[in-house]
């Protein structure tokens, strides 16, 4: 919407609201009153908003001479430090969604071409934190940074596996990828008859194909209708949460059915070592942890930053498995270290791996993550707001639809046990 359209939605509320002025109004009534009125002081505000872009939009021209579609297209940020999810919550479980959280979701929706099954919620907002120190009150003391593809990242294990993050994606995107190299070959310098016999290495690519992951969470109404900002952070950080155990649960454990990505326990390229004999579940020895690493080195796929990642369970095992049968040998794991490389834990993983011998198994990955690529496309995140189906407990769903697709760009740089019973 524009500056006029603003002003005329504006005018047409307060003409109903000049009406409702004079009648007799009872409680619910008296509460519609307040909430028209403060769509109209929202439309107002938007409606400068709009004018103020347009001022900064005209001086761009004529200092550039011209404006490509995305800058054209470009939320307005001036005021994003206000924007508020749980008000645009409550707007869309009221049917008076307005202000400056509608602006952004309408602009949202014009850059992407696409319509919001809820509201679009932007990853570029930033949330502020309170002051809650005893006899400050609650007051805002600074603005986070953080993005919500950073709160995304800070959620789980995978930024700290230095997993690469891939942001702002559109359409198809393939990834080269060298599957073979060139031949080289030694030829006589004296020899004009010599011919080097001509190579070629083989490239294949790495395909990210936009999927949706979703994620929902349950609040309560007495908490959405708080005004604390620090509730905004509290809903913002939760809703990252769920994402974020989903996209983790996927980049280790997805099926690559049903429009899940493939993670790294199901790349049937990635090389798989047994914690015993083949078939059957059994613990970890120190020889067999040393054969995950020398199964990516064998491959040429050792980085310079190689992590292992495993259950708590198996971790706990490591570290009360002797190295060898012999006193002060030392433990498999020391100092959350195995092998001297850092040793990490996430129950995303799965512990109920079915091999031909039993189930429950846990798994053991070696590798470097920077091989392991999670792509988002848009800046938009579609928020869809449920008040039904928990209505009767006083409950508000809410889940979050966004476009992401997971890859391995290189099978070689990872090794994996599946058979850890423990």
């Amino acid at each position: 919407m524009n500056e006029m359209e603003y002003k005329a939605l504006a005018s047409e509320k307060a003409d109903r609201l000049e009406k409702m002025a004079g009648e007799n109004l009872d409680e619910q009534g008296k509460a519609d009153y307040a909430a028209l009125e403060s769509s109209i002081n929202d439309d107002l505000e938007s409606a400068e908003r709009c004018r103020k872009a347009k001022e900064r939009a005209d001086s761009f021209k004529v200092s550039r001479g011209r404006q490509t579609e995305t800058e054209k297209a470009e939320p307005i940020h001036e005021d994003i430090k206000r924007y508020s999810i749980t008000k645009a919550i409550l707007g869309q479980m009221s049917g008076r969604f307005s202000g400056l959280e509608r602006e952004v979701s309408d602009e949202l929706a014009k850059k992407s071409g696409k319509s919001a099954q809820g509201f679009f919620m932007p990853t570029h907002a930033q949330f502020a934190n309170l002051d809650t120190t005893e006899g400050t009150g609650l007051k805002k003391t600074e603005t986070r940074g953080e993005s919500f593809i950073e709160l995304l990242r800070a959620k789980n294990i995978l930024s700290d596996l230095g997993t690469t993050y891939l942001t702002g994606l559109s359409g198809n995107v393939d990834l080269p990828r060298r599957s073979t190299s060139a031949t080289s070959y030694w030829i006589s310098g004296n020899a004009s008859n010599s011919v080097v016999t001509k190579t070629a290495s083989v490239a294949d690519s790495v395909q990210l194909r936009e999927k949706t992951v979703g994620a929902a969470s349950l609040y309560f109404r007495s908490l959405l209708n708080q005004s604390s900002i620090d509730v905004d952070k509290y809903v913002m950080d939760d809703l990252a949460a769920s994402v974020a155990t989903a996209i983790e649960k996927a980049a280790f454990n997805g099926t690559g059915l049903n429009n899940q990505p493939t993670g790294i326990l199901n790349d049937d390229n990635i090389t798989v070592k047994n914690s015993g004999a083949l078939g059957e579940a059994g613990a970890v020895s120190w020889a067999e942890a040393l054969s995950l690493v020398s199964g990516v080195d064998a491959t040429n796929g050792m980085g310079n930053k190689m992590y292992f990642v495993t259950t708590p369970e198996v971790k706990a095992a490591l570290m009360a498995t002797a190295r060898i049968a012999t006193y002060g040998s030392g433990f498999i794991c020391e100092d959350n270290k195995v092998a001297g490389y850092d040793l990490f834990t996430s129950n995303n993983l799965p512990k109920d791996i079915v091999i031909s011998s039993g189930t429950g198994c846990h798994p053991l990955i070696f590798g470097d993550f920077s091989h392991l690529i999670v792509g988002f496309w848009n800046e938009a995140i579609d928020v869809v707001v449920d008040p039904y189906t928990s209505k009767l407990a006083g409950g508000v769903e809410v889940s979050l639809l966004k476009s992401c697709d997971i890859a391995i760009s290189q099978p070689a740089a990872f090794s994996m046990m599946l058979d850890i019973n423990v």
